[in-house]
């Protein structure tokens, strides 16, 4: 097996745990990997709340305060 096929791998300790993935020290991959993680976070959580959730979010807090 060529060396990048087993990195792909997961790898198991002698319980199966499966281990951490291998970590690059390649500063320019993280830097990417970092623009592109925050460019799809920054897009999601500037979406809007679905009504159906706000409606959810209402019915606990008030739940809440009635608990109280």
């Amino acid at each position: 097996m060529a060396k990048n096929d087993d990195e792909r791998q997961p790898r198991t300790d002698m319980t199966g745990s499966v281990k951490p993935a291998r970590k690059t020290s390649d500063p320019t991959v993280q830097a990417a990997i970092g623009r592109k993680l925050r460019a799809l976070y920054d897009e999601v959580a500037n979406e809007p709340v679905p009504d159906r959730f706000s409606e959810l979010l209402k019915k606990l807090a008030d739940q809440e305060n009635q608990d109280r």
